[in-house]
């Protein structure tokens, strides 16, 4: 893969003189040397920037590297922020001279948008496979959708960088393929919390300079102050070594002297860059050479700035640190600030490209010399209204000081008017606004027109015992209603049940709808009708015609004991019978008959009491004892033989 990293000016060994040179204008009578040649000035503090090429990427990692850059960026609210801090942009409009200019122009404002959107990036950076090279990536933008080759490209990106200091995150590396140009933040800045702290305290730093200049008249007014404000506020950084500049990266960008109150000229002149663009002040970065008292030449960085009298001047808060009277600061051609300060820039190429410079005047700005007004077209600030006065502004443009005009008011309305039509629930009227005061009165008021609720729905219906719901639209609107439908009530339908041998009857009712039953005109059971069926000796059994029930009744028998058969006499028939009975025969005896001796037994010794009865000996029954309960199973004893008479 073929790469190459554009060469810089090369850099020397910083120098600083001894203490105790008088710098210039320490006195308003002393005559004023060339500058360069009694400044103790250190040198060499401008970050080389560098430019690599690389092969096409696959288009999945280009659109990869390109999601996983401006994740929760959605929401971009220091967006007016970002663009007031970006007002004065000669690098920009230097861009239309070029070839391609607006192209590069178009290309400059994808850039901004770039980074404008990563500004508000939370997500921590990571390192990025970019070809053989590994980076923070924070930017990429197509350069081929713009027509531009890739010097174009590059230049382009050194102009925008130039003209943005607030965009304090970008590095020193781009990658460039034949399509894209991959933009690297500087790896200090690659964490998100960091940097959401960066902006915090930048856009306090800079609403901050608002509150010094606000009031002040004239740009040579507002530069004096902000300019003090930044040497100040920042002291120069050098490294351990107490002479040679820090090459930390907050150093070299505003965060060095926002936060941390050090850095090297970048940071000098970028911080001034920035709150002068954001006060309304055009104002230049310059990158190029100088040298100091003893001719060692090197790296450094400074300002140009338009004053009231409509010309650019020369400013250096580097070379004006720690000093009581400045000596930087407006200064002309002639003030020898050429001969310590040039530009090779614009021999560079790349994006150390360097715009081409406005011209100077060769005399330094004197504040006190008047100069005439050249006054923009009136602007009104404040409309008049039918009853009060209104207010127009112009601004000079060469020192920014503004005129301000009463506009006188109208004195009359002008009606405008508007007709609302009645809806279900407000009335209509028309409205009559005045055009220019916005004065407004109703009239022609009509009624509201009420709802018309139709085509009525079923929610819930009724049952039998609870009521139903409707809902219905209204056809004018987007209201609803809903009414209740009474209950319908049971519908019944009865059915009698007939009373039968042992259950009354009854009639029932039951609701077809719900199935809901309740009785009523109860009748008598009609009862059993028993006939006769069978009959034993001692036995009746008879069964129901109705219903087939059987029951069954004892028949108590009038005999005497010792008349087994119940026919009312004691003879050999019963006997025999007993004999039957205790030789577990099937016979048919009356049992209570047969316990002759009242013993609650039935065995032989009865057998031979009804022999001597039969006879004629003097022999006598006994009837059972009262605590039996019932005849003694004909099987139940082994008797005793007795012998037969």
């Amino acid at each position: 893969m073929k790469s190459f990293k554009l060469r810089f000016v090369a850099l020397t060994t910083a120098l600083v003189m001894t203490a105790g040179i008088t710098g210039f204008g320490a006195s308003a009578e002393e005559e004023t040397p060339d500058l360069y040649s009694v400044q103790s000035i250190v040198l060499n503090d401008v970050q080389e920037l560098t430019v690599y090429d690389i092969d096409d990427l696959p288009e999945e990692d280009t659109e990869e590297i390109s999601r996983s850059l401006y994740a929760s960026s959605d929401n971009l609210t220091d967006s007016p922020f970002l663009e007031a801090c970006s007002k004065s942009q000669w690098g920009y409009g230097t861009l239309s001279s070029l070839s391609n200019g607006s192209k590069r122009q178009e290309f400059y404002n994808a850039l901004y948008e770039a980074a404008v959107t990563f500004w508000h990036s939370t997500p921590d950076l990571t390192k990025t496979a970019i070809g053989s090279y590994s980076d923070y990536i924070c930017m990429t933008v197509d350069y081929s959708e713009y027509g531009l080759s890739k010097l174009e490209a590059s230049e382009t990106f050194g102009v925008f960088r130039n003209d943005n200091p607030v965009f304090y995150f970008i590095g020193t590396q781009i990658y460039r393929s034949s399509k894209l140009l991959y933009i690297s933040a500087a790896e200090d800045y690659k964490s998100g919390s960091l940097r959401s702290s960066h902006n915090s305290a930048i856009k306090k730093y800079v609403t901050d300079s608002e509150s010094l200049v606000k009031s002040l008249q004239g740009y040579y007014k507002k530069a004096d102050k902000l300019y003090r404000k930044v040497l100040n506020d920042i002291d120069y950084a050098y490294s351990s070594d107490g002479s040679t500049p820090d090459q930390s990266t907050d150093s070299h960008c505003i965060i060095g002297g926002i936060k941390n109150g050090r850095g090297v000229c970048e940071t000098f002149a970028k911080v001034f860059q920035l709150i002068c663009s954001y006060n309304g002040l055009d104002v230049v970065f310059v990158r190029g050479q100088s040298r100091n008292n003893i001719n060692v030449q090197g790296a450094h960085a400074w300002n140009m700035l338009k004053l009231n009298d409509g010309n650019y001047y020369y400013f250096d808060p580097t070379w004006d640190d720690k000093k009581t009277v400045f000596e930087y600061f407006g200064l002309g051609k002639n003030s020898g600030f050429e001969s310590s300060h040039w530009i090779e820039w614009d021999k560079c190429k790349e994006q150390n490209y360097l715009y081409s410079l406005p011209s100077v005047p060769a005399q330094d700005y004197d504040p006190n010399k008047a100069h005439t007004h050249s006054y923009s077209s009136w602007v009104t600030v404040t409309a008049p209204s039918c009853t009060t006065p209104g207010k127009k502004q112009r601004t000079c443009v060469n020192c920014g000081v503004t005129e301000s005009q009463t506009i006188a008011p109208t004195g009359r309305h002008t009606y405008v008017d508007t007709v609302i039509a009645p809806t279900c629930t407000a009335g209509g009227y028309t409205l009559r606004t005045c055009s220019v005061c916005n004065y407004s009165y109703k009239s022609d008021t009509k009624a509201a027109n009420g709802h018309t609720f139709v085509n009525w729905k079923i929610v819930k219906p009724a049952t039998c015992t609870e009521t139903g719901v409707e809902l219905s639209k209204c056809e004018n609107c987007t209201s609803t209603q809903t009414r209740l439908t009474s209950a319908k009530g049971h519908s019944y339908e009865s059915k009698v049940i007939a009373p039968d041998c042992t259950e009354g009857g009854y009639t029932v009712h039951t609701c077809t709808e719900c199935g809901d039953t309740y009785e009523d005109e109860y009748t008598e059971a009609n009862g059993h009708n028993f006939v006769l069926i069978e009959q034993t000796a001692d036995s009746e059994i008879w069964e129901c015609s109705e219903c087939g029930e059987i029951k069954s009744e004892h028949i108590e028998v009038k005999t005497e004991l010792g008349d087994l058969n119940g026919d009312g006499s004691i003879n050999m028939v019963d006997l025999g019978l007993l004999r039957q009975y205790l030789a577990n025969w099937e016979v048919d005896i009356i049992l209570s008959n047969t316990d002759l001796n009242g013993d609650d037994e039935i065995n032989m010794l009865d057998l031979a009491l009804l022999q001597q009865y039969l006879a004629n000996w003097d022999v006598e029954f006994t009837h059972k004892t009262e605590s039996s309960e019932e005849n003694v199973s004909k099987n139940e004893n082994e008797l005793p033989i007795v012998p037969v008479l």
